[in-house]
């Protein structure tokens, strides 16, 4: 029996040398709820209506912050009022959940009484201080900047 666990130890062994040596170090494999967490601005806003695109406008800043068990997103627009301009705000905070490669939003907070408590799942990706959302109808698309970690 011992004879037969070392030939079969001896056949598996470096199989799994193998699969220790060809992976990748633990630091590359960061997962992506690890990758959310930090300070991000907003680059750009794609939203599709109507046939028609609206896109981020010059003057529009956007914050938002991810941390383990929570988010904040600050957005505020500058709009021309003749010769002035109006700030707009929204916000809202909560808590999230990363399931695959989607996210998760809860509202517990916001600017605005019919987002509390809404629920946003929409697909993202982190690659090195770039993340994009995108919602799952194709509609939106946002490009966010990791600028503090």
């Amino acid at each position: 029996m011992a004879a037969y666990a070392l030939q079969s130890l001896r056949l598996v062994a470096p199989s799994f040398l193998l699969m220790f040596l060809l992976a990748p170090p633990l630091s590359a494999q960061e997962s992506l709820q690890d990758s959310l967490i930090g300070t991000w601005r907003l680059v750009s806003y794609t939203y599709q209506s109507n046939g028609r695109v609206y896109t981020t406008p010059d003057a529009m800043d956007g914050v938002a912050n991810f941390y383990e068990n929570g988010y904040d997103i600050d957005i505020l627009a500058y709009i021309p009022a003749g010769n002035a301009k109006r700030a707009r705000r929204a916000f809202e905070s909560g808590s999230y959940s990363v399931e695959g490669g989607d996210v998760r939003l809860v509202a517990d907070k916001a600017s605005h009484a019919a987002e509390l408590g809404e629920e946003i799942l929409t697909g993202v990706t982190v690659d090195g201080d770039e993340m994009r959302f995108s919602s799952h109808q194709g509609d939106i698309h946002e490009i966010w900047e990791r600028f503090l970690q």
